[in-house]
C-alpha cells in the first residue's frame, strides 16, 4: 500500500537537492516579455540537443508559455539574486530596469548570467499540477561566473567554500566566529564598556573560551545553524565567520541584550561590514530566503561573493 504524501514534508524532502536557479523567459505573440524563476530546470538529451523547465498550472504565465513557439532559460550568477527574488515575485513589469538581447526564438536574455539557452519549444508534456516544457536548444553562450544556487529554501553561494579556504592557509591570520542568534523577532547583541553593540563572538564556536560557552556564561543555549557570512575584519585582526541560529534561556548578565529587528540601534554598532550584515539579515528575514555573503569591514556593505 502505498505511503500518504504529506506535501509539505515531500516539498522538504526536494529542498534537500541543491540546485541552480534560472528565469525563464518569452515574448508573447503581443510582444509582451514575460518569465519566472525556476529551479526545476535540467538537461535531458544532446541530441537531439533538450532540456526541460516545469510550470505550474496555478502560473499566470501558464498560457503565454503554452501559445509560445520557444523561451529561453537564463542561468543565475551570485550577484543576480534580486533578479531570482523579482521574478518570483508579483510585480507587474519584473523587466523594469533591466537590459536585455534576444538571439534565435526572440525570447529575452539577461546580461551577466552565468550561462543562457536558446530554445524552440519541442512539446509540452502533462506533469500533475505543473507542465513540463520540453526545449529544443538552437543557442547558447556560457560565461565565467559563479552560479547562485538554491537549498532548503535558502539562496547559497558556490563560490564561498574557495575563499574560505584560501583563509584558512593564512596560518598567522587571527580568525573569529560569530553568531546572529534571534528569538521571537529579536537578534542577541552584546555591549562593550563604552556602550558600543556587537553580535555575540569567540575564537571559534566550542570548546573552552568558545561563542557557546560564552553564551552559557550568560544563561543562554544556543542552536548554531547555517552559515551567513564571512569577511576579512581588520577590527578583529582576521576572518569573521558568522552563522545564523537560535537560542533560549533567560539573559543573566548586563553584558547581553535582546533588539527588535524592527528597532535595531545601528548607530551604536561601529564596525561597518557588521552593521551592513545586520541589515541584511534583516531583509533576507522579511522574505525568509537567506544568502551567504563575504566582504571587508573598511567597506561599508558585506556583499554577495562575486568574480
Amino acid at each position: 500500500m502505498a505511503k500518504e504524501i504529506d506535501q509539505k514534508e515531500f516539498r522538504n524532502v526536494l529542498g534537500s537537492f541543491v540546485t541552480g536557479i534560472t528565469v525563464v523567459t518569452t515574448r508573447t505573440l503581443d510582444g509582451e516579455l514575460i518569465g519566472f524563476t525556476a529551479n526545476s530546470f535540467t538537461s535531458v538529451s544532446l541530441d537531439p540537443p533538450l532540456i526541460l523547465v516545469c510550470l505550474a498550472r496555478s502560473s499566470g504565465n501558464l498560457e503565454a508559455f503554452q501559445n509560445s513557439s520557444g523561451f529561453a532559460v537564463n542561468i543565475l550568477s551570485v550577484d543576480q539574486r534580486d533578479i531570482s527574488n523579482t521574478f518570483a515575485s508579483k510585480v507587474p513589469d519584473r523587466f523594469a530596469g533591466l537590459d536585455v538581447t534576444t538571439a534565435a526564438t526572440g525570447s529575452p536574455i539577461l546580461n551577466d548570467c552565468v550561462a543562457w539557452l536558446d530554445c524552440e519549444m519541442y512539446e509540452i508534456l502533462d506533469g500533475g499540477d505543473h507542465i513540463i516544457m520540453l526545449g529544443r536548444v538552437v543557442d547558447f553562450e556560457d560565461h565565467e561566473k559563479n552560479p547562485l544556487g538554491y537549498h532548503r529554501s535558502a539562496y547559497v553561494n558556490f563560490g564561498l567554500s574557495k575563499d574560505a579556504a584560501i583563509a584558512a592557509e593564512h596560518a598567522d591570520s587571527a580568525t573569529a566566529v560569530g553568531a546572529l542568534l534571534e528569538h521571537d523577532g529579536k537578534i542577541l547583541l552584546f555591549k562593550d564598556e563604552n556602550g558600543q553593540l556587537d553580535l555575540p563572538a569567540a575564537q571559534h564556536v566550542g570548546g573552552d573560551d568558545g561563542l557557546l560557552e560564552k553564551l552559557a556564561a550568560i544563561g543562554l543555549e544556543a542552536e548554531i545553524g547555517f552559515l551567513f557570512a564571512v569577511f576579512e575584519d581588520p577590527k578583529r585582526g582576521g576572518t569573521f565567520t558568522c552563522y545564523r541560529g537560535t537560542t533560549h534561556g533567560e539573559i543573566n548578565s548586563d553584558e547581553a541584550a535582546w533588539f527588535d529587528l524592527n528597532d535595531i540601534p545601528f548607530a551604536k554598532i561601529d564596525d561597518a561590514a557588521v552593521s551592513s550584515m545586520v541589515r541584511r539579515y534583516i531583509e533576507d528575514r522579511k522574505i525568509d530566503a537567506f544568502g551567504l555573503f563575504t566582504g571587508d569591514s573598511e567597506s561599508d556593505n558585506v556583499g554577495i561573493l562575486s568574480d
